[in-house]
């Protein structure tokens, strides 16, 4: 299991393969080299936690996150129905609670 803390009151804990598939395209979006040291990071601890990052670099890597997921999504929402398994579906629900709460807390805008 995984966690990505987004903040004190949204916490997701999901499979290990569900948090290495959204935090591996995560780095593929990030250009600084602090940042991607802070998912290299996340990923051998299997623990994300935004709280503990500076604000300005977790908007940053929060970004990137919701761009990662949605490309992970739109994969998954583009693939044959038929082929989709449950975990899946629950992944492509999981993605979206994820990008909801990173918008809530890290919108563009703010």
């Amino acid at each position: 299991m995984a966690t990505i803390n987004v903040s004190e009151e949204d916490c997701w804990i999901v499979a290990r393969w569900a948090f290495r598939a959204v935090l591996g395209p995560t780095i593929e979006e990030l250009a600084d080299t602090n940042d991607k040291k802070v998912i290299l990071q996340a990923l051998a601890l299997d623990g994300l936690h935004f709280p503990l990052i500076d604000p300005v670099q977790a908007r940053r890597i929060a970004l990137a996150l919701v761009k990662a997921d949605e490309q992970v999504r739109t994969s998954l929402l583009e693939a044959d129905p038929a082929t989709l398994e449950l975990r899946d579906v629950e992944f492509i629900d999981y993605l979206s609670a994820i990008e909801s709460s990173l918008h809530k807390h890290y919108d563009e805008s703010s």
